[in-house]
């Protein structure tokens, strides 16, 4: 059950940072509610859920299709 919930939170965060990037990259001034208020301009870098949030995915998916299985 935390295992679903965390995939859960973690897929919405993965989400919403894909849509900023993609805004980034293309040089589009999309603005979506930040997930993590924090002070300043958000950037990558201080984008600190999204990190432990992408590790996580790769561990699921790994596990979930027998990528490190023993």
């Amino acid at each position: 059950m935390i295992i679903e919930i965390a995939f859960i939170f973690t897929a919405v965060v993965l989400i919403h940072a894909t849509f900023k990037m993609v805004g980034a990259m293309l040089g589009n001034g999309i603005t979506l509610a930040y997930l993590i208020p924090i002070l300043g301009k958000p950037t990558p870098t201080s984008w600190y859920i999204v990190y432990p949030a992408t590790a996580f995915q790769v561990w699921f998916w790994a596990e979930r299709l027998g990528v490190f299985a023993l």
